[in-house]
């Protein structure tokens, strides 16, 4: 199964409004690593995802949930 696979099906069974990117990584130094979120960005739109869908899934889903509400 390929991460696009898997995108795919998370899609189908619980939608694009109840998933959240994970940025966590395992490489030494810890910390936010650019290509993992690029290759969920090419799995997410090679699964079909939408630029909405891919923006929600990428952070705005996250925000709702916290609550977040940007200044003005």
């Amino acid at each position: 199964m390929t991460l696009a696979d898997a995108f795919r099906r998370a899609l189908d069974v619980v939608g694009p409004k109840r998933l959240l990117f994970g940025s966590d990584s395992s490489f030494f130094p810890r910390g936010w690593v650019r290509s993992i979120l690029e290759t969920q960005k090419q799995a997410l739109s090679e699964a079909g995802a939408s630029s909405e869908m891919e923006q929600a899934i990428l952070g705005d889903n996250l925000r709702s949930l916290i609550g977040f509400v940007p200044s003005k």
